[in-house]
């Protein structure tokens, strides 16, 4: 009975294994239905812990892409122990990621390295080249954030040399696009510009317009920093039209617009496109960017000679500072709660092991006397 029960906890039934194939595609698609289908899943007390680690792992995945970091990192918690448990390491290192990008989410920078750094040994220690490239990748993601731009830039050159050798285009695009933006930030224009161009054919090879679109605004934000207006002006509006011919509404690059012609003096065409990109946001319920977009329009008000209507951006912009604020205090708040039951969890699972230990002692010395 025994053996029959350490066999059937890593096991994953036929039936489990395509639901979890066909939430693959619902995840990035319908993550709120995905995460309705996941439940349903989850409550069947018939689940083997692999089963249920797998489903609680997708769970977080959905979370996490509907920007629920919170909940995401509860979620990959128990998935993470479930794999512990099972000694399946790769899984455990993908959780690992996960919990990674979730704390640097949050705010909380060590945990986020901690967790990566693991995931990257994991990986190593299994032979993964797939999961080593997403550790560095986090890795990447922590240092750019701290704004410590060489190490992240030997991060993201390490993910770069792990996938430049698989077919993933996608995940090589953002690559590549990651390299650019370091590249940005250390104000080493012509070789941003290099990664973005091999990007951006790599974009158009693989025909997603979407990934595009992204590629060429940040080509006109590099040509906005090096100074050069006319081809920033060709690029955003490059974005514009292609996002019209896919039929998305994407407010970046009007922004970029806007600060290109603010940058070169032309207030008015400053202003049309600032105007532009205030309303995407603000249909989006995007407040930060709402507030930095009123930021620029108020200027504009200003040098223009309107105050009215820069008292006006001034009385909505810090309406909308009120209320980001008092989500970020919510937000800490509620990392601070997840922070205590993650060590209360840690406790009672440290007990339980201490009993467990006295069980097993107990349980021999039974059966020697016996």
């Amino acid at each position: 009975m025994l053996f029959y029960t350490c066999s059937r906890q890593d096991t994953l039934r036929a039936n489990i294994k395509d639901r979890l194939a066909a939430l693959d595609t619902l995840t990035l698609t319908q993550p709120e239905q995905s995460l309705l289908d996941l439940d349903s899943l989850l409550i069947d007390d018939n689940l083997t812990t692999l089963e249920r680690a797998m489903l609680l792992f997708k769970k977080g995945e959905a979370l996490y892409l509907n920007d629920k970091y919170h909940e995401a990192y509860n979620v990959h918690l128990k998935a993470y122990a479930l794999f512990s448990e099972l000694k399946d390491k790769y899984n455990e290192s993908r959780s690992l990621i996960t919990l990674s990008g979730a704390a640097l989410h949050m705010g909380d920078i060590e945990t986020s390295q901690v967790y990566a750094l693991k995931a990257l040994h994991l990986a190593q220690l299994i032979g993964d080249k797939r999961v080593e490239g997403k550790a560095y990748n986090q890795l990447f993601s922590l240092h750019f954030k701290l704004k410590d731009y060489d190490k992240a830039l030997t991060y993201i050159k390490a993910t770069d040399s792990l996938y430049s050798k698989t077919t993933d285009t996608t995940s090589i695009i953002a690559i590549k696009s990651n390299v650019a933006s370091v590249y940005l930030q250390l104000k080493q224009y012509n070789k941003a510009l290099t990664s973005y161009s091999e990007a951006m054919s790599l974009s158009q090879s693989n025909r997603n317009p979407k990934t595009l679109v992204s590629v060429l605004n940040n080509i006109g934000y590099t040509y906005i920093e090096a100074g050069e207006y006319n081809m920033a002006e060709t690029f955003l509006r490059g974005a514009i039209q292609l996002n019209k011919n896919i039929k998305v509404i994407n407010a970046a690059p009007y922004k970029g617009l806007g600060s290109m012609f603010l940058l070169s003096k032309k207030i008015d065409s400053a202003e049309v496109n600032y105007i532009k990109a205030l309303k995407i946001y603000a249909t989006n319920n995007n407040a930060k960017e709402e507030i930095e977009v009123r930021d620029k329009l108020i200027a504009i008000a200003i040098m223009s000679g309107d105050y009215v209507k820069a008292l006006d951006n001034q009385i909505v912009r810090d309406s909308l500072q009120l209320d980001v604020s008092r989500l970020e205090k919510n937000r800490l708040l509620d990392f601070a709660n997840v922070n205590y039951e993650v060590k209360q969890k840690e406790t009672e699972i440290n007990h339980q092991k201490e009993i467990n230990t006295r069980n097993q002692w107990l349980l021999i010395s039974t059966v020697l006397l016996a």
